[in-house]
C-alpha cells in the first residue's frame, strides 16, 4: 500500500476561520476521494485568487501538489493520504 502525505502549512492569519483540531479519519471510495481532492483544489484556487501576488506562489505550489495527488489517487497509485487544507483529514481509499 502506498502512502502519500500531502501536508500544507497554513498560517492562521491567512485563514482565521480555520481551527486546527484533531485529524478526522475517512474510509472512502476512490470516487469520493477524488471528489474531496477536487474540492480542495477548488478551495486552494479560490484562496490563490483572493491573495496578493507574494502569497500566490505559496498557493500555486499547493495547487500543484493537490493536482499530482489527484492524478495518483485516480489511477490507484495512492491509497492513503493526509490533507490539511481546507480541513485536516486522513483519507484511506477503499477499493
Amino acid at each position: 500500500m502506498h502512502r502519500h502525505a500531502f501536508r500544507a502549512t497554513i498560517d492562521a492569519r491567512l485563514i482565521p476561520s480555520l481551527r486546527l483540531k484533531s485529524m478526522e479519519r475517512y474510509f472512502v471510495s476512490r470516487t469520493s476521494a477524488v471528489a474531496l481532492l477536487v474540492d480542495a483544489r477548488r478551495a486552494i484556487a479560490q484562496q490563490r485568487e483572493d491573495k496578493f501576488a507574494h502569497d500566490a506562489s505559496h498557493y500555486e505550489r499547493l495547487l500543484g501538489e493537490v493536482e499530482r495527488l489527484l492524478l495518483d489517487v485516480r489511477v490507484g497509485r495512492v491509497l492513503e493520504f493526509d490533507l490539511e487544507f481546507p480541513s485536516r483529514v486522513h483519507v484511506i481509499v477503499a477499493d
